[in-house]
């Protein structure tokens, strides 16, 4: 299980969360992953946020169920059962609590900024209703038609990225994802060439280094952002 900090709920609960240190006082990354979990692809993405000024959280969704990370693709039936069996009110729940934890310590500058991976996408924008947030981020973010449009997202950044042959997310759900995000001002959808669902995990047959880049940028331009203001 690649997880190295624990936060307390306010049910008492020990929560579980990989957490990775900037050198200076940024703004808190908090990531929800894949249905694969904190994966080694994962762990590389929080390092390079940390480097670049922000304190990253990384969270476990199935630790209640089945957790740790699961390999890509051999794991896909497991990474499914704990799906159908996670209850999303505890996946909201423990961001919500992840935020309040980061944004007390010392070297969170007060902003906070969310990133869905596939699975994580649906969850970072919902739990928007319930904390404020600067900067959100999804890629290949599943599910999140069933949370548009949403009047909390109004004045965050916003960074999305989608894959052009995703068989999960066809381009015509983006369109619908982007018309309604309309009245977001600071917002941006991109769409990958020759890329699929998964594009981000790296060392896998879904890899697309050209669309992994370009979203990853896109995060990085929001913990920029945030450390300058």
């Amino acid at each position: 299980m690649i997880t190295n900090y624990e936060i307390i709920s306010s049910k008492q609960e020990r929560i579980p969360i990989f957490r990775v240190e900037p050198k200076n006082m940024g703004p808190l990354v908090v990531i929800v992953p894949s249905i694969f979990g904190i994966g080694s692809d994962v762990v590389e993405y929080a390092n390079v946020f940390s480097k670049a000024g922000g304190l990253v959280y990384v969270m476990d969704s199935f630790w209640r169920e089945n957790p740790g990370p699961l390999p890509i693709p051999n794991g896909a039936s497991q990474a499914m059962m704990r799906m159908h069996k996670v209850d999303p009110e505890n996946v909201i729940g423990d961001v919500i609590c992840a935020i309040d934890h980061g944004k007390k310590e010392s070297l969170c500058n007060g902003y906070v900024i969310r990133l869905g991976i596939c699975f994580g996408g649906k969850f970072v924008v919902k739990a928007t209703a319930q904390t404020k947030i600067h900067g959100l981020a999804t890629w290949h973010g599943g599910d999140l038609l069933s949370v548009l449009p949403s009047s909390d997202l109004e004045n965050v950044h916003v960074e999305m990225d989608f894959g052009e042959i995703d068989p999960l997310i066809p381009l015509s759900d983006v369109e619908k994802i982007r018309s309604s995000l309309t009245h977001i001002q600071n917002i941006h959808i991109r769409t990958h060439v020759n890329s699929g669902h998964g594009f981000s995990h790296i060392d896998t047959i879904k890899y697309n280094d050209n669309a992994a880049s370009q979203a990853k940028n896109g995060v990085l331009d929001l913990i920029n952002i945030f450390q300058n203001i």
